[in-house]
């Protein structure tokens, strides 16, 4: 292997056309234990600088470490069908909405105070949110964690006592096992917290540094929002839905005269909303690795180029492989609704069946395809993150995340539901208090709360804030987990936090080998 191309090794995905040059250019970052040379100097700068570091093992293999592909759109199929589908449903969809006739008085009930309302609870669940990710540090994260974790033992034992109290004794016993089981993962866990909390935090202080990236998210949530809506108008149509009246008895009802558009439709739906989540988690991931990598590309602003050249290359380059993993688990999905469906049919039809050999086999297909979506969904977030970085296709990205696992034996790790628990906790504070101080404000400056447009308004964008957080903390968490076990001497540029994962891995995992 020449120098330039172990040069290449640890360097964040970036184009090689003039357009997106000029949104990146390449990080100064070598790739520690590369050569013996490179090792060597590392290991003196970092002794030199830092007494206090961790000893770290150099490794000499690596075959997992991902190597930036050539600037090339990876899976294009699936990219060029769901482009074709995408605008096909949009266009039939706005064509359907142009023949019918809006009352012109549909937005009159809405006054300025409506939308100066709406705009203050607007304003106040982006400070909250903006507070919560300042605020954040390794020691809160922990505290979090550990909250979460302390939380199911309590709610378990509180239930055990209300069922023993109402002589619900299977119950309570049920509910002692639950919390027994609760604090044996809190315990074997509990060492493994501050590597996920330190991790969690660089996430943070990537995004917060980036805040754009928040922004691509919002709009590519507002696209799938507008896409919906569309959906709707083009299935009611291709599917001739109408609705008909007796002219005596003024009943109405309503009629498909094409109920076999109604599942492709539906499998559609499914994919378009996949591709979006995975797009958001694919915008942060590549600004996450960003920062990891070169501070150059991240010093802090709100469109830095990190989030520019990241936002382009998830819809260009890596838009194909996002499809394509995408429509995966949209097929599983798309089954597996189709199956619980038959399941909660069959239950009306039980009572006057005597078939419980296919309600048994239902229940296991629904069961199995539950798994096989989560399982889907697991390797597809992997996947997506060497997608992010490298440019890799769909299979070769998953292929290198579980090689890059397994030979650096962090297998284990990928199993911790640790930072998830911390993300949704913060991404849950923030929809409580946001909703509480929209209620709040809203009841102060309206006379009813109850039908008020804009405390509505204002619920739906907190509630999308929420989920966008959760998604994205999530995803840089991952990513800045990825990229400290290809490289964590690439993080050197950041020293406290090298120190701070550093000395974390080492308690919560001794006997892991890193370079």
């Amino acid at each position: 292997m020449s120098a330039e191309d172990q040069n290449e090794l640890a360097t964040p995905l970036l184009a090689s056309d003039e357009e997106e040059q000029s949104l990146f250019h390449e990080p100064n970052f070598e790739h520690q234990g590369d050569t013996q040379e490179t090792t060597e100097n590392k290991n003196t700068s970092t002794n030199a600088t830092d007494t206090e570091a961790p000893t770290l093992t150099p490794v000499e293999s690596l075959a997992a470490v991902g190597e930036v592909q050539d600037a090339k759109c990876q899976d294009i199929f699936f990219a060029i069908l769901f482009y074709i589908l995408f605008f096909a449903i949009a266009i039939h969809g706005s064509v359907q909405i142009s023949h019918y006739n809006f009352s012109k008085d549909l937005f009159a009930s809405i006054q300025k105070k409506h939308v100066i309302t709406a705009s203050i609870n607007i304003a106040s669940a982006l400070l909250i949110t903006s507070a919560f990710l300042s605020i954040s540090s390794t020691r809160i994260l922990t505290k979090l964690i550990q909250f979460g974790l302390i939380l199911p033992i309590v709610l378990a034992g509180i239930s055990a006592a209300q069922f023993f109290l109402h002589g619900m004794i299977t119950a309570g016993i049920m509910s002692i096992l639950s919390g027994l089981l609760s604090f044996y993962y809190l315990y074997s866990a509990r060492k493994r917290i501050p590597f996920a909390s330190a991790t969690l935090n660089c996430g943070i202080h990537a995004l917060c540094n980036n805040k754009g990236v928040f922004l691509s998210a919002f709009f590519v949530q507002l696209v799938m929002i507008l896409w919906t809506i569309l959906w709707i108008f083009s299935l009611l149509n291709i599917t001739g839905y109408h609705v008909t009246c007796e002219e005596f008895d003024n009943q109405c009802s309503s009629e498909i005269d094409h109920p076999q558009y109604i599942l492709l439709w539906m499998l559609f739906l499914l994919w378009e909303g996949q591709v979006m989540l995975n797009v958001i988690n694919s915008i942060a991931a590549g600004v996450t690795a960003t920062w990891y990598f070169s501070s150059q590309d991240c010093a802090p602003s709100c469109c830095s180029k990190a989030v520019l050249g990241s936002l382009y290359r998830s819809l260009t380059s890596t838009f194909g492989s996002i499809c394509f993993g995408s429509l995966l688990v949209a097929l599983i999905q798309f089954i597996h609704m189709i199956v619980r469906n038959a399941r909660e049919d069959g239950h009306g039809r039980r009572r006057r069946s005597a078939n419980g050999g296919q309600m048994l086999l239902l229940c296991c297909l629904d069961c199995i395809l539950k798994w096989t979506e989560d399982i889907a969904q697991y390797f597809n977030k992997w996947a997506f993150i060497y997608v992010a970085i490298y440019g890799y296709s769909y299979c070769e990205g998953g292929k290198k995340v579980m090689t890059l696992f397994q030979q650096r034996g962090w297998s284990l790790i990928t199993n911790d539901w640790l930072i998830n628990i911390a993300t949704f906790i913060i991404s849950f504070n923030i929809l409580a208090l946001s909703t509480i101080v929209a209620s709040l404000i809203t009841w102060t400056n309206l006379d009813t709360i109850a039908s008020s447009i804009s405390l509505q308004v204002s619920i739906i964008f907190v509630t999308l804030l929420a989920s966008t957080v959760h998604k994205m903390l999530n995803s840089s968490a991952c990513t800045a987990l990825v990229c400290y076990a290809e490289a964590p001497a690439q993080l050197e540029h950041r020293r406290y936090h090298t120190q701070e994962i550093h000395q974390a891995l080492l308690d919560a995992y001794p006997n892991v080998v890193v370079n």
